[in-house]
């Protein structure tokens, strides 16, 4: 499974995998995901999930200062909306990258 997958899957039932819709605890999934891939010799260089927090941070013209977690909680507002706002710029994100997961 590629980590643009399993990030597909979270997105789609987050509470099978993280418990509820907080997006600190998707990345906190995915980082452990991608350590245990990668000690096991699996890491995927270039997978579609790399490029998602350069491209938010570019997406709201803040640069690669913040991840895009950061980036999110700060433009969403508030915390019931940031899930759905990392829901809305994942599609977006697949759509400009030409890529689907």
């Amino acid at each position: 499974m590629t980590y643009a997958e399993l990030f597909e899957l979270i997105l789609e039932k987050p509470g099978k995998y993280v418990g509820n819709c907080r997006i600190e605890r998707f990345r906190a999934y995915m980082d452990g995901y991608i350590y245990a891939k990668w000690e096991a010799g699996e890491f995927v260089e270039g997978d579609l999930y790399h490029g998602f927090s350069t491209w938010v941070g570019a997406r709201f013209e803040l640069g690669a200062s913040r991840d895009w977690v950061n980036i999110i909680n700060f433009m969403s507002g508030s915390e019931e909306s940031t899930y759905e706002l990392t829901k809305q710029l994942w599609s977006e994100y697949k759509d400009t990258s030409g890529s689907r997961a």
